[in-house]
Formats: C-alpha cells, structure tokens, sequence
C-alpha cells in the first residue's frame, strides 16, 4: 500500500514515516515503477509499535533498540522488560525532580505580593542567590 494509506491506518503523518524511514526506524518500502513507496504488513506493525513507544516517551535511540527486538525472532522479553523499566525509572527521577520544581514555585508564589505594584518578592528572590 502506499504512504497515504499507511498514514491513515497508522494515524501517522506522511512526513513521519519517511522520518522514520530516513532514521532506519523501518526498513525502506519497495518502490515501484512509478517511483511510488510500498509498504507491508510488517512496515504497519512497526509503525504502530513506534507511534506507541514514542508516545511513551522513549528516545529515538531506545526507538532503534526496541524495534531491533520487535523483529527479531530470537529476542529474550527480558531484554524488552529491562528497556522499559529503564524507560520507568528515567521518568522516576524526572518526576521528583518536577516535585521539587513544583514545590519551588508554590513556595515563591506563597510568599509574593499580589498587588499593582512594581516591587515583585519572585523577581527579588530569583535574581538574588537563594536556595
């Protein structure tokens, strides 16, 4: 089937897919005589797989490991488990590091006035050192 078929199967922009395409993501579609791209069942398994894992959060880099598992008959789904728990703690620590961002900004909009007037507790405190 050609692009435009895949990218409404997939819900993927044309675009996309050649992206992918170009970072060997997918193996490149045949091409026919009219110089038209054609994609396969197994094109469509992995663009889907990719629309899933990047919506997930997962590098382009992690992206080419998983899809190297996805076709490979020979994996070990430990292999797939350890890459997404490594995908988990990474968010882990991004998720206390935006606690604490969070925490951050509660505390200096608690402590700011709120008023019409030119003097700013935030401003003060962020261009001053303070921890």
């Amino acid at each position: 089937m050609i692009i435009s078929e895949v990218s409404k199967i997939c819900k993927i922009p044309a675009k996309t897919i050649r992206f992918y395409e170009d970072k060997q993501l997918i193996p490149p579609p045949d091409r026919k005589s009219n110089g038209y791209r054609y994609y396969s069942e197994s094109h469509i398994k992995n663009l889907i797989f990719l629309k899933h894992i990047r919506n997930l959060g997962f590098s382009l880099t992690e992206c080419q490991q998983l899809v190297n598992l996805l076709n490979n008959p020979n994996r070990k789904s430990s292999d797939v488990r350890d890459c997404v728990s490594n995908k988990l703690a990474e968010i882990e620590v991004k998720m206390k590091e935006m606690s604490k961002t969070r925490r951050l900004l509660l505390e200096l909009i608690e402590y700011s006035q709120d008023n019409d007037e030119a003097e700013c507790s935030i401003i003060d405190r962020l261009s001053s050192h303070y921890s």
